[in-house]
């Protein structure tokens, strides 16, 4: 519009989660430290001690996602340690007199954010079950199955014949109807899982201990597992509870109903202990004594990054469409957000708006996804209002995932623009959610290969490639480009194949394929060698001896890239040798005997297709002392035209 200014407005927003920076990262390398205590009190002078024991169940464990790098043990007196299934057990003997006793785990984990791949459906409910996972169907003293979870589960998962699916639909739930409140948290205790239902709040252990339970009573194996996280509502890791969820044929997946993160978790999560319920003793005393008190100190926890690796790998497409533009100041505008999953399993995922004038509606939203589906996501915002006339605005939409994906659009709108309603814009929502319904799926396997591994300039390199319609719905209008370009469709696992050949290695050559507004590119990628060209670039010799005398040949030789089946022929000697690649030198004895008849050297060699190359050279030594015999016969030899060297 004429005489209008435009104006660039960024409105920031955070996700609505307790993830961190340190969560983007693939892996790192993380050191723990668990102290514990007790004070020692003696009653009276007239104490005897036999012993005490110690059992520690809270350290770092092994598991598919976490190794442990070292791991160290102290105590104060020193005591005899042990590792004996889930415990560590600290020993002291009847010598002990100090008023206290501590002890220590020190340990280096890697972590990682690695997804077990689930790429199947698995049916819902679990009829069938390992022996392993049976123990983690009964309640616990905490995560009770009570009649009103059974019949709050079933309301959740009614319907649902994918085990994925129902996981996900009962953390969904547990994490919107639960708000995480620290009001809740005691020193010593944990609710009960029926509390937490009827109460709706608690902390991340009496969150995940609900949504055990809801498992549980649905026939779903659940574990607790205690550890530590890093978030940024601390600014440091703290002690932190999540859950396992077991599935047949695939094993025990983690769920972090807090986190929102559902078939992983990020690789700030340390595991020290897995157990049934949520609330269990980390230390168990034992002792024989008389006139004597232990009064325990709280295991402290102190967890620090050492080091961290690479960033998360991009599991998900993502992008943003303003479905309305150009609209006025009040407007309520809907916004599409398409989700793709390109990988060939189960990804979940939040998908959160970094960037965005008002939202109606919380920020961010979670997803699940089957391998290679592709769902949308939708969002209403609202334009601001009392827009100044004199300009036109643009506002950036920006999204993301968990695993670092971005995707932005931009939003127009000045003070006499379109006015769109709330009613409209559900509309608009509601109009496209049903046509997702039909989820049209466009998938088309490309790949090219060549005939061999590896050529020389000389040869002709054979590709072929081949294209697969991978997709649930046939494929229109696909252009397929090399050396002049040929259009076509293919339905449904239909596959077409195209062969060519290269007879320029030198040139760069590449296939470009087209359809449905996207393009591929495949760079044919030639391994070329040179033509190794072996010659004898360097022979060393002494120019006279006598006929007796022991003398050496020296001998360099140099190709230009590797060359197989090497023969050396001096005549009175012949050497073999696999292959040589560039340069070689070699050292030969002869004696004056032996180059009165011979002086040529010959050498050969194949290159990786089977041509042989091959190079010769003279070495004329004069030979002195030659007896008279041998000097009549060489005559006989040369009247028989025989190719002999001179001597002296």
């Amino acid at each position: 519009m004429k005489g209008k200014y435009y104006l660039l407005i960024l409105f920031l927003l955070l996700p609505n989660a307790y993830a961190s920076d340190l969560s983007s990262y693939n892996n790192l390398i993380i050191n723990t430290k668990i102290d514990f205590g007790s004070k020692v009190i003696y009653n009276s002078d007239a104490y005897g001690l036999e012993f005490i024991k110690i059992n520690l169940s809270l350290f770092p464990r092994e598991d598919y996602r976490q190794k442990v790098l070292s791991f160290n043990t102290n105590s104060f007196p020193s005591s005899t340690v042990n590792i004996k299934g889930d415990y560590i057990i600290y020993s002291w003997g009847n010598d002990f007199s100090s008023d206290s006793l501590r002890g220590s785990v020190d340990s280096d984990v890697r972590t990682n954010a690695f997804i077990k791949y689930v790429d199947k459906k698995v049916d819902f409910p679990l009829i069938v079950l390992d022996e392993e996972a049976r123990p983690y169907l009964k309640e616990g003293e905490k995560t009770e199955i009570t009649k009103e979870i059974k019949e709050k589960a079933n309301e959740i998962v009614a319907g649902e014949t994918d085990l994925f699916s129902v996981i996900f639909k009962i953390a969904e739930w547990t994490k919107k109807e639960v708000p995480y409140d620290l009001n809740t948290l005691t020193e010593n205790a944990v609710q009960s899982s029926s509390w937490v239902l009827r109460n709706k709040q608690g902390v991340c252990d009496e969150i995940t201990g609900l949504f055990i339970s809801l498992c549980r009573s649905v026939g779903i194996p659940a574990r607790f597992v205690s550890g530590s996280v890093y978030t940024e509502e601390l600014g440091d890791w703290g002690n932190h509870g999540w859950a396992e969820v077991y599935f047949p044929d695939y094993g025990w997946i983690p769920v972090d109903v807090t986190f929102g993160q559902y078939g992983w978790v990020d690789s700030t999560h340390v595991v020290l202990d897995k157990s049934l319920d949520t609330q269990v003793s980390s230390l168990k005393y034992s002792w024989k004594a008389y006139g004597v008190e232990f009064k325990p100190d709280a295991i402290k926890i102190k967890t620090t990054l050492v080091s961290n690796g690479s960033e998360l790998d991009k599991l998900l497409n993502l992008n943003v469409k303003i479905l309305e533009n150009e609209a006025s100041d009040g407007s309520y505008i809907p916004i599409q957000v398409i989700v793709e999953n390109s990988k060939p399993y189960y990804v979940s995922s939040i998908v959160y708006f970094s960037k965005s004038p008002e939202l109606v509606e919380d920020n961010s939203k979670e997803i699940l996804l089957k391998p290679f589906e592709r769902r949308s996501l939708f969002w209403v915002t609202k334009v601001p209002g009392d827009l100044d006339k004199r300009f036109e605005y643009i506002a950036i939409i920006e999204v993301k995932d968990s695993f670092g994906s971005i995707a932005e659009d931009k939003l127009k709108y000045y003070s006499d623009g379109k006015q769109f309603s709330m009613k409209e814009a559900e509309e608009k929502i509601n109009f496209l959610i049903n046509e997702e319904e039909k989820f049209y799926k466009k998938s088309l396997n490309f790949k090219c290969k060549t005939n061999k591994e590896f050529y020389y300039w000389y040869d002709d390199a054979f590709v072929n490639c081949s294209l697969i319609n991978e997709g649930n719905t046939k494929l229109k209008n696909i252009k397929f480009c090399f050396d002049g370009c040929e259009t076509f469709d293919l339905s449904i696992l239909e596959k077409k194949e195209f062969d060519f050949n290269i007879t320029n290695l030198s040139e760069e050559k590449k296939v470009v394929i087209s359809y449905d507004g996207e393009l591929k590119e495949d760079k044919i990628d030639l391994k070329v060698l040179e033509v190794p060209s072996l010659m004898i670039k360097e022979l060393t010799f002494d120019r006279e001896i006598s006929y007796n005398e022991v003398s050496k040949l020296d001998l360099v030789l140099n190709t230009r890239s590797v060359c197989k089946d090497l023969e050396i022929d001096l005549g009175f000697k012949k050497e073999n040798m696999l292959e040589i690649d560039g340069e070689k030198k070699m050292s030969f004895d002869f004696t004056g005997r032996d180059v009165v008849r011979y002086n040529k050297i010959k050498v050969s060699c194949k290159d990786l297709n089977g041509n042989v190359y091959k190079s010769e050279e003279e070495f004329n030594v004069g030979v002195t002392e030659v007896p008279f015999f041998v000097k009549f016969w060489l005559l006989i030899l040369r009247l028989f035209q025989y190719d002999l060297p001179k001597y002296a």
